[in-house]
C-alpha cells in the first residue's frame, strides 16, 4: 500500500496578499475551482493508496481538515510539527506513522501546494516506479529542465550533456574577452544565498554602470563575476575595482567569503577586515611569524599594510 504524505507547511511569502503566513498557497484555489491542497490530496485516492496523511503545524490543523473535509477525504492521519524543521524531519515522522498502520507500507512524499495538469500521467509514474519501491529503491520524480534555475539547480542526463555544460563553463571566460576588459573575482557564499546575491550584482551593475557576467560553480557556491570595463577609458578600471569590492563584501554578508579557490592577493587584501576582526588577523600574522619570519613569503599580500607593518618592520 502507498501512503500519499502531503507536506503541509509554508510561510506564505510568495503570492502575497493572496497567500499570507496564516493561509499558504496550498489552501488557495488559484488554478482551479479547488485549492492547491485539495488538489494533491485528491492525486492519490483509489485502489493501491491509503488514505492521505498530512504533516503540516499547528496553525494550518483547522485548514487542513475543513479543506479535506469539503472534497470528502478522510485522512489517516494529521501529523501536528511543532515547529517548521524543513523536509527531512517530516518525512521522518511520517515514516514512522506510517510503518506503525503498515509495516510494509511505501511512503510517496509530496508538496501539497504543487500544480498538476495531468493528474492520471503522474499516477501512472508513481505505480511505475512501485516495483523499484518494493526492491528497496528511493524513487524520485521530477520534470525534464527548460533552463537553468537558481532555486533548484540542476541535474546533468548524461555525458554528451555533461561536456556540453563543462564546455560552456570553460569557454565563458574567453567569451567574455571577445567584449570587452574584465576583471575576474572569486568569492564564495552559501548556495541558499544565491538568488538574492545574483539579484544584488544586478543592482549594483546598473549602479556602477558596468555590466557583469556571473560565471560560479555550480553546487559548492564558489563565484566568479567577470566585471566587464574599457582599460583605455579613464577611471573605468578604478570603478571597477570598487564594484568588484563591494561584490566580496556582499559575499562576506551572506555569510561567505572573500576567496574560493584564488587567495588574497594585493586587490582584496584591505578587505580581510571586512571579514576578520583585528584580533584575528593578529593571530594570523603571528602563525606567519613562526613559519616565515622574514616575512619573504608575498610580504604585501593577504594582509592591509596598515595590519602588517609592523610584523614586516620587526622581520627586516
Amino acid at each position: 500500500m502507498i501512503f500519499p504524505v502531503l507536506l503541509c507547511g509554508g510561510s506564505g511569502t510568495r503570492l502575497w496578499p493572496l497567500s499570507r503566513k496564516s493561509y499558504p498557497k496550498q489552501f488557495t484555489d488559484v488554478v482551479g475551482d479547488e485549492s492547491l491542497f485539495q488538489a494533491s490530496a485528491r492525486r492519490f485516492t483509489g485502489t493501491g493508496f491509503a488514505d492521505p496523511l498530512v504533516v503540516t503545524g499547528d496553525p494550518f490543523r483547522f485548514i487542513v481538515t475543513e479543506q479535506l473535509d469539503e472534497i470528502g477525504l478522510t485522512p489517516s492521519g494529521i501529523l501536528i510539527e511543532p515547529e517548521g524543521r524543513n523536509t527531512a524531519p517530516a518525512a521522518a515522522a511520517a515514516t514512522l506513522f506510517a510503518m506503525a498502520q503498515d509495516p510494509e507500507a511505501m511512503i510517496l512524499l509530496v508538496p501539497s501546494d504543487h500544480a498538476v495538469s495531468q493528474p492520471d500521467l503522474f499516477r501512472t509514474a508513481v505505480l511505475t516506479g512501485k516495483p523499484a519501491a518494493e526492491a528497496g529503491q528511493i524513487v524520485t520524480f521530477g520534470i525534464a529542465p527548460s533552463r537553468a534555475e537558481t532555486g533548484y539547480g540542476w541535474l546533468e542526463t548524461g555525458a554528451e550533456e555533461s561536456a556540453r555544460i563543462w564546455l560552456g563553463r570553460k569557454s565563458a571566460f574567453g567569451a567574455m574577452g571577445q567584449i570587452n576588459d574584465y576583471m575576474c573575482l572569486d568569492g564564495t557564499i552559501p548556495v541558499s544565498q544565491l538568488p538574492y546575491v545574483l539579484k544584488r550584482i544586478g543592482e549594483m551593475s546598473k549602479e556602477f554602470g558596468l555590466d557583469v557576467a556571473n560565471v560560479f560553480h555550480a553546487g559548492d557556491g564558489n563565484m566568479h563575476p567577470l566585471i566587464l570595463f574599457d582599460a583605455n577609458k579613464p577611471g573605468d578600471l578604478e570603478l571597477c575595482e570598487a564594484f568588484g569590492a563591494k561584490i566580496l563584501k556582499l559575499c562576506v554578508e551572506v555569510g561567505g567569503c572573500l576567496t574560493g579557490e584564488h587567495g588574497v592577493g594585493i586587490e582584496k587584501r584591505d578587505l580581510m577586515v571586512d571579514q576578520y576582526a583585528p584580533e584575528d588577523l593578529e593571530i594570523q600574522m603571528a602563525i606567519k611569524d613562526v613559519f616565515d619570519p622574514k616575512w619573504l613569503l608575498n610580504p604585501a599580500k593577504v594582509f592591509p599594510l596598515q595590519s602588517s607593518e609592523s610584523h614586516r618592520i620587526a622581520a627586516e
